[in-house]
């Protein structure tokens, strides 16, 4: 529904295209370096899937 109100299918079809373009380029470089500066720091990344909670529940119910 282009030019519509459809912000989850638009955010959803943004990051298929993203992960598209970054594979290609790890097939075609071996590496994103080409790309960097275009993808998300690695603290937004740890962030945005809350990777202190992970840790966290890891290490209370891995701990032996």
């Amino acid at each position: 529904m282009p030019g519509g109100d459809d912000a989850p299918s638009q955010s959803h079809r943004a990051a298929i295209r993203a992960v598209q373009e970054v594979l290609q380029v790890l097939k075609e470089d071996g590496d994103t370096t080409r790309i960097e500066d275009r993808l998300a720091s690695f603290k937004d990344r740890e962030r945005v899937v809350n990777a202190t909670w992970w840790s966290d529940r890891e290490r209370r119910y891995l701990a032996d």
